[in-house]
């Protein structure tokens, strides 16, 4: 329950997500339960993307929001090809 976002580099074309939670109660919960679930499977399976950085967003109006950064390098290009958008 949150917002993601694309960041990164675009001269050296590496992206990454950012989720950053909703600022209710239930989503803080279940993005910090993401958090602790993606850092134990990323350590056995191939198939779940690395959570590189996790901790807090400082929010102006709700304060901090827990909030995950995962590599999207080799993922976008590799995999995504694959799946195209459909629009």
């Amino acid at each position: 329950f949150g917002k993601v976002r694309q960041a990164g580099n675009r001269e050296s074309q590496i992206f990454y997500a950012v989720k950053i939670s909703f600022p209710d109660e239930r989503s803080q919960e279940n993005t910090k339960r993401e958090i602790e679930t993606l850092i134990q499977r990323s350590r056995n399976d191939p198939n779940v993307l690395n959570s590189l950085q996790h901790g807090y967003v400082v929010d102006p109006v709700h304060g901090r929001l827990p909030a995950f950064m995962m590599d999207l390098e080799g993922w976008n290009r590799a995999e995504a090809a694959q799946y195209p958008l459909v629009n």
